[in-house]
């Protein structure tokens, strides 16, 4: 089994998300999953997990449209809501590699200092 599918499969039994400690250890050390913030293009400017991209849940054609069938998928948004609704969205159209980043920008911005720093 490998790590993305272990990693996926946990985070499924911790209702399809990840925590930011899991996250951050992943951009420090790699391999980095797809990191998609699921945002308005503002609310993106004003700030979003390191390599992450913009694909608003507002065009869910787009979203869909740039999931990859292979690898792991981290949905982020403000606070975590969003990104959930859009991972159950992007599970109903078959996708099974899409997990949310757990209380979103704002879990992330509380402890990004110190899990990037570490």
């Amino acid at each position: 089994m490998s790590d993305t599918t272990m990693t996926v499969m946990t985070a499924r039994l911790t209702g399809g998300r990840v925590r930011a400690e899991q996250l951050a250890e992943w951009i420090k050390y790699g391999p980095a999953p797809l990191i998609i913030d699921v945002r308005e293009a503002w609310e993106f400017a004003c700030g979003a997990v390191p390599q992450a991209v913009n694909l608003p849940v507002s065009n869910p054609r787009h979203l869909v449209d740039h999931i990859p069938d292979e690898g792991l998928v981290i949905l982020v948004c403000g606070d975590g809501v969003l990104s959930y609704e859009a991972g159950r969205m992007l599970e109903f159209c078959g996708f099974r590699n899409v997990v949310s980043l757990h209380g979103g920008m704002k879990e992330w911005g509380a402890s990004r200092a110190a899990l990037l720093a570490a």
